[in-house]
């Protein structure tokens, strides 16, 4: 689904055990994941950058937020920084079960 879209830049909300099994999902169907937003920055590590949601971020086409709860507050937060489509790892896994 996210390559027939045609993204080529993504980013993931929850640097989290699920935010990083995304991360190595995206990148392993050639989309280049640009960074990891988190509200426990100083906390965290990663290969690729973490932002603060209070920070700018680079563009991307798109964004997946990777907890399972308070998807909503996250998404409208998200939709007054970013430009790019936005999906909550709910909306990916029901997309995917419609194409079996």
């Amino acid at each position: 689904m996210i390559k027939k879209e045609g993204y080529c830049t993504c980013a993931v909300y929850g640097n989290g055990a699920i935010g990083k099994q995304i991360y190595e999902a995206i990148r392993s169907a050639g989309i280049t994941v640009l960074y990891f937003m988190d509200r426990s920055l100083p906390y965290l590590k990663g290969p690729i950058p973490v932002y603060r949601p209070d920070e700018e971020v680079p563009a991307v086409d798109m964004i997946i937020i990777s907890i399972v709860e308070h998807e909503e507050p996250v998404r409208k937060l998200l939709r007054r920084k970013m430009d790019g489509d936005i999906w909550t790892i709910t909306e990916l896994i029901r997309d995917m079960q419609r194409m079996e």
